[in-house]
């Protein structure tokens, strides 16, 4: 097992934030080593306040029920999507335009629908994390990828030339398969139910033929609108994932 440093979700949170990763026996067997949950506890003691987070494959149910005992709580079943890319010739509305890289002049229209339109995220779903930190991680987590700091691209829908959504697109390697992955994707919500998700996810869909061999998406169970758009779209669930969060404070659990 290793807790390392989130410097990133840290500067944000405003406080000590650590991933903790379970090695490659854990995840592959389920075996839980109990010395760990000591080595846990003990670096929980050393910071006056701090965040930490896992994810555990979900038929690991044994690996939870360990780390419930040293404050970690499910905040999230996370599932991953997969599909191969191939050129669509289904048409969208015809008023929403695809750009395949975000303009200077739409910066802060995107930052705006980050910072407004997600409900089902883990920051958002977990109690201990007020919805204002929540919608603050998302827009920097969107500026990261205007600074070309995160990822390959962000795409926006654009209507009246006004952008009305995004997709941001993470290049990655599954099982030494070149990859992307949809990172994040929004849609302003006095345009959801519209259309503008199928359009971007369809764009990506035949933007990456003949770049890399794979697609791959992640989602939260609790989002069904989602989970309905990427199975029409062909993905097919690849993998599930327990995500759980724990909080404390001069080394009590929150």
């Amino acid at each position: 097992m290793m807790i390392d440093f989130d410097q990133w979700l840290s500067s944000v949170l405003g406080y000590d934030a650590f991933k903790v990763s379970l090695d490659e026996t854990e995840r592959t067997n389920g075996n839980f080593d109990p010395g760990d949950l000591d080595l846990i506890a003990s670096h929980q003691l050393r910071f006056d306040r701090a965040f930490y987070y896992a994810k555990v494959p979900a038929d690991q149910v044994d690996v939870v029920h360990a780390l419930d005992a040293v404050g970690f709580r499910v905040v999230d079943v996370n599932t991953t999507y997969a599909r191969r890319p191939v050129a669509k010739e289904e048409r969208s509305r015809d008023d929403i335009v695809i750009i395949d890289d975000i303009l200077p002049d739409y910066y802060e229209a995107v930052l705006d629908i980050a910072e407004s339109s997600f409900v089902y995220s883990r920051f958002h779903l977990d109690p201990l994390i007020c919805n204002a930190t929540a919608n603050a991680l998302k827009r920097a987590w969107v500026a990261n990828y205007i600074k070309k700091k995160r990822g390959e691209r962000l795409i926006v829908a654009v209507i009246d030339d006004t952008p009305v959504g995004f997709l941001a697109v993470l290049g990655v390697s599954s099982d030494g398969e070149q990859t992307r992955a949809i990172d994040l994707i929004a849609v302003g919500s006095e345009h959801q139910g519209r259309g503008v998700g199928k359009a971007m996810v369809s764009y990506f869909v035949s933007r990456y033929v003949g770049v890399c061999t794979l697609l791959k998406v992640g989602t939260q169970v609790a989002n069904l609108a989602s989970l309905r758009l990427y199975e029409k779209e062909g993905f097919l669930m690849d993998e599930a994932t327990f995500v759980l969060h724990a909080h404390t404070k001069m080394g009590k659990v929150l």
